[in-house]
């Protein structure tokens, strides 16, 4: 690409050394520095949206929103890198490549092969491609070549316009006109008039802009965007935007401004090459070659020039005009070898006949100079020794006849009538003054880092800061009161033009390179107000002025669009909902709402604001592009947003309307449903509770009936247990013991009768007792009725517990007694035997079994006899029936061959134990 270099040049040459004035059309360059990804760029078309999007050979294509190029290659699904042709048709972006035809559509490339496409044309609802092998037509998900002539079907077809009712195909070697392209009636090559014509079309765009014949000759394309810009398409340089502005641009052979002063109306500067400048009627020009580094240069009375170097002290240039009007200098300086204290110089301060020379680091030296006959006079030096505490001085100004000076460290000092008033750390911090600026008895200070701080000059302690979140960098390097009391700040990130407000800011404008500003990084303390208004900015890139006119403005209202919205973290387009592009329709989870939406501005792309509105919530216009709205209540929604550009013209709103459903809690018929669901609950719970307390008050007076019963079977079988003919005769046999003198037997029956009372008596007050206390019980008994008993019996008492203690078992007592002395008193009455009685207690879990036999009568043979239905024993039987509803008490006569030979009690009870 060697090619393009001299066209180049020629470019920049044309473009930025003219004397430019006020309104003045400049191009600014996009090239690859900028983000374009290749510099040959061939076709460009502007979506509804705004975006322009270009077409490159070997770069893909490029979308620009004026600040941005996104770039979409083959690795994002385009068929080529090399794209010819865009057009925009309905939300579709089709784009013509060497390999066929792509089609962007929501982010996603849809493809078709072709042969290389080297034009598109829209004609109403149809598509035609102009490719090397002829026309092709796409409909809808195909395409197909059309059939009209061979010499054009077998051509490489350049170009497809449509124009007066004819289609115009360019092929390589001929212009044809063409009145239809299905079945066409007239197929006929164009005349040389028609010919001409054609190609006065084409290049009448360009000849109207004056731009220069190399810049013509690698431009492709002439193109107008929607906000009346003008843009050139060329092979090699990539894209020139042009740009109305108030800016006059200088940039040829200037590299960064170092020092400027003003001469009269003549303006002075250097640069970091050495090369000192000077405006004339015709512009700006390069006057000579320094052979020092200039760190300022100021005037004198005279004209004279001063240059403060970096090393080398302080240089006089004497002007001097010889007889062609050259200007011509005298040279002198003021160094070390010849007496002056210092060589490095930071700034020169002429008042009157007074030099005041600020030092690099050893302070402040005040000359007395002849300026008539050129020698210092007097000198003064003011550094620590005097007031001056910091030497580190960063910036220093004449204001109503007395030095100002500031430091890195964030000091601010004054020299009045030979007096130094020095305030250290007047910002409160370490932090460098990188300027200052006087308007109204009021100072304000720029610093590296913190924006800018403002105080009456008499009151230096009272300083604040702006409200410097206007600005666009914190970093200040230039300061410049225009003539009308506007406030003009330098950042390396460009310009900035201050209102002030009761010393606040109360509007702010960025001037950058859209804005002509095409410096970009102001350099430090290189700004100046000449006598005509202007004002002059010194940069890394060149200088530029300004022209306070009033710009036309552009009346072209932005218009918004929504980039995406997305429901709860998915896009809108991925939601299977009903929706219209009018209303959605949200599920109650689906409450977290984002939108992202952008005006394209690509005349001041910074300088957009939005304001949005949901339902009557309101936001202040800001910058921002999206916002999310999250735990958004059921309710019907309204989202609007406008946008409003640099001008402050307000596009019309764009709006979203949704609704989110109510949870299921919320909904009426679920309100309803659970209003009428607790009614039915509470009744069945009234019901139930009603019913659960019926039969706990019935079983409570069950309950109470039972206990009642078994006091009452108690009390009874007490009563029979105490059997007055058994107490009877125990008694009458202690009194026969006594009578016959064997006090031993008496003594133990005494004390057995005794421990058998004792027992039921105590017994009578418990529900259980241990089977072991019942066990001694019986026994007691047993052996009492076989001393006092007519009948003589023998027993015995067994246990089958299966390693169960009988002291652990539990029995309701004297529940065996009755049995026992029926079978003494009934069974073995009569008998000629000894009588005996057998009794066993048996586990059989989860039953204490009891087996009571004798070899009496017989239980049916003793009722009939004696005609006595026991009382005891229907207690008893009550007793155990009422332990459980699985005990049982069976009685039965034990036979041998039909001949009855005693009685068996057998009954069990649950088995109770006491662990």
């Amino acid at each position: 690409m060697k090619y393009i270099w001299y066209p180049f040049f020629c470019i920049l040459s044309l473009l930025f050394t003219a004397n430019l004035s006020a309104q003045n059309n400049h191009f600014k360059n996009y090239s690859l520095a900028e983000g374009l990804p290749q510099s040959d760029v061939v076709d460009v078309v502007q979506d509804p949206s705004g975006y322009l999007w270009f077409a490159t050979q070997g770069g893909g294509i490029a979308r620009f929103d004026g600040e941005h190029f996104k770039v979409y290659t083959q690795n994002e699904g385009l068929l080529s890198n090399f794209a010819n042709s865009v057009l925009i048709r309905n939300d579709s972006l089709f784009i013509g490549t060497n390999n066929g035809l792509s089609i962007l559509h929501k982010g996603r490339f849809i493809n078709f092969k072709t042969p290389k496409i080297n034009a598109l044309l829209s004609k109403g609802q149809k598509l035609f491609l102009a490719t090397n092998e002829g026309i092709y037509a796409f409909k809808k998900d195909y395409v197909i070549p059309l059939k009209l002539t061979l010499k054009i079907d077998l051509s490489r077809v350049e170009n497809i316009t449509y124009n007066n009712s004819f289609f115009w195909i360019k092929t390589t070697q001929e212009l044809w006109k063409i009145d239809t392209l299905y079945q066409p009636k007239t197929i006929q090559i164009a005349s040389k008039k028609e010919v001409d014509g054609y190609l006065k079309n084409q290049s009448i765009e360009l000849n109207k802009l004056e731009v220069d014949v190399s810049l013509k000759s690698i431009t492709n394309t002439v193109f107008r965007d929607k906000q009346q810009n003008t843009w050139l398409l060329t092979t090699g340089n990539g894209i020139y935007k042009s740009i109305v502005t108030n800016f006059s641009h200088y940039q040829n052979n200037i590299k960064e401004v170092t020092s400027v002063t003003l001469a009269n109306d003549t303006l002075w500067f250097t640069d970091a090459n050495q090369n000192l400048f000077t405006t004339d009627s015709l512009g700006i020009k390069q006057i000579s070659k320094l052979n020092f580094k200039a760190t300022s240069i100021t005037t004198d009375s005279k004209n004279n020039l001063w240059f403060g170097s970096e090393n080398n002290g302080i240089y006089i240039y004497r002007k001097e005009i010889d007889s062609l009007q050259n200007i011509r200098f005298k040279i002198e300086r003021l160094y070390r070898e010849n007496g002056f204290p210092f060589n490095r110089i930071s700034a020169i301060h002429i008042q009157n006949d007074v030099v005041w020379v600020v030092t690099k680091n050893a302070g402040i030296v005040k000359l007395e100079y002849d300026f008539e006959n050129g020698f210092v006079k007097n000198s003064s030096l003011f550094n620590a020794n005097n007031g001056v505490k910091d030497l580190e001085i960063s910036f220093s100004s004449l204001y109503n006849n007395d030095i100002w000076y500031a430091t890195k460290n964030g000091d601010v000092g004054t020299i009045s009538d030979n007096l130094v008033s020095h305030h250290s750390k007047l910002l409160n911090k370490n932090l460098s003054i990188s300027t200052f600026s006087f308007n109204k008895n009021r100072v304000y200070l720029g610093t590296l880092g913190s924006g800018i701080w403002s105080a009456d000059i008499k009151f230096l302690n009272q300083i604040n800061p702006l409200n410097n979140s206007n600005l666009s960098s914190q970093n200040i390097f230039q300061l410049l009161f225009d003539n009308e009391q506007n406030l003009w700040v330098g950042s390396e990130k460009g310009l900035d033009k201050l209102l002030l407000k009761n010393n606040l800011i109360s509007n702010t404008t960025n001037y950058n390179a859209n804005d002509g500003f095409l410096g970009i990084e102001a350099s430090k303390n290189t700004s100046l107000k000449d006598l005509t208004g202007n004002l002059w900015f010194g940069s890394k890139n060149g200088i530029s002025k300004y022209t306070p006119t009033e710009n036309q403005i552009s009346t072209t209202i932005p218009t918004i669009h929504f980039e995406s919205i997305r429901i709860a973290n998915q896009n809108i387009d991925s939601i299977n909902q009903p929706y219209d592009k009018q209303f959605l329709y949200l599920k109650p989870t689906q409450n977290y709402l984002s939108f992202a939406y952008k005006t394209v501005d690509v005349n001041q792309p910074k300088r957009v604001e939005y304001q949005w509105k949901l339902n009557n919530n309101i936001s202040s216009w800001t910058s921002a592009t999206s916002i999310d709205f999250g735990n958004l209540d059921a309710d019907e929604y309204v989202f609007s947003i406008k946008s409003r550009n640099a001008a402050k013209i307000e596009s019309s709103s764009k709006e979203f309307h949704f609704m989110i459903g109510k949870p299921l809690h919320k909904k009426t018929w679920f309100i309803l449903s659970v209003f009428g669901g607790i009614i039915f609950i509470i009744s069945i719970t009234i019901i139930f509770y009603y019913q659960r307390k019926q039969k706990e008050n019935k079983a409570k007076i069950e309950k109470l009936t039972l206990e009642n019963h078994l006091i009452l079977l108690e009390q009874k079988a007490l009563q029979l247990q105490m059997n007055p003919h058994f107490i009877f005769n125990v008694l009458n046999g202690i009194k026969a013991l006594g009578n016959s003198g064997n006090s031993t037997e008496l003594n133990k029956t005494v004390s057995q009768f005794a421990t058998l009372l004792r027992s039921i008596l105590q017994n009578s007050r418990k529900e259980e007792i241990s089977l072991s206390e019942e066990i001694n019980t019986i026994k007691n008994y047993l052996e009492l009725e076989q001393r006092m008993s007519s009948n003589a019996f023998e027993y015995v008492i067994e246990t089958a517990t299966k390693n169960t203690d009988v002291d652990e078992i539990l029995i309701p007592p004297m529940l065996l007694q009755p049995f026992v002395e029926n079978s003494i008193k009934h069974g073995f009455k009569g008998i000629s035997y000894v009588g005996k009685i057998a009794i066993l207690f048996e586990i059989k879990r989860p039953f204490l079994h009891c087996i009571i036999s004798d070899n009496g009568i017989g239980f049916n043979h003793s009722k009939s006899a004696e005609n006595h239905d026991s009382i005891a024993l229907k207690v008893t039987k009550e007793r155990i029936g009422s332990l459980s509803k699985y005990s049982t008490l069976d009685i039965s006569e034990i036979k041998e061959n039909d001949v009855v030979k005693g009685t068996k009690v057998e009954f069990k009870i649950p088995l109770k134990t006491d662990y």
